[in-house]
């Protein structure tokens, strides 16, 4: 009995953890500049929050965000009507790849990279049923990089270089540079 009872507390503080280390999205917001507290308190965010974003969740709602993070769920969430995320932080700080699905969680649509709390590399967006896609380059926050869209039969309609958030196009573009895309824009 003693065994049982003493492996139970040596095994106690791995289970906490364990607990601990996953979080729903909506548990967190964005606050002062890039930093992300639990919601009502003082804790900065640590760990992996997922959860389904829609389009008057707190978190996709702070497009304004100097970051640019809640700006681009907001963003995927008004193309998709919602979305599921999987986000990192670090002592509050935005961090690694986050991977998004639609909201019911059955199609990847993309992903993102964050670095200390900005976007920083590349980004995918994928529409769930067909073959329309985005593709933006970030430095630290900031669009900046290839631009790269497909239609839904996979053909490049708009590909331009991003030079600190202002287009420069290879090509005459079919689709216009959107800061802030339609809604149902995978419907198109």
């Amino acid at each position: 009995m003693s065994k049982k009872l003493l492996i139970f507390f040596l095994l106690l503080p791995v289970y906490s953890m364990a607990q601990m280390a996953s979080f729903d999205i909506s548990d967190i917001e964005f606050r002062s500049d890039t930093l992300v507290y639990f919601v009502n308190s003082d804790q900065l965010a640590t760990g992996q929050f997922c959860g389904g974003i829609g389009r008057f969740t707190k978190v996709a709602d702070m497009f304004h965000s100097p970051s640019n993070i809640s700006y681009l769920l907001y963003d995927y969430t008004n193309r998709l009507g919602g979305i599921y995320v999987e986000a990192y932080f670090n002592e509050g700080l935005a961090t690694g790849k986050w991977i998004i699905y639609d909201f019911t969680r059955q199609w990847f649509c993309g992903y993102i990279n964050v670095s200390n709390g900005y976007l920083h590399g590349e980004s995918l967006f994928k529409c769930p049923h067909s073959q329309k896609s985005e593709i933006s380059n970030y430095n630290k926050g900031i669009r900046d990089g290839v631009f790269v869209v497909t239609n839904n039969a996979g053909d490049t309609i708009n590909h331009c270089r991003i030079i600190k958030d202002s287009a420069v196009y290879f090509k005459l573009p079919l689709l216009n540079y959107e800061k802030f895309p339609k809604a149902n824009w995978c419907d198109e």
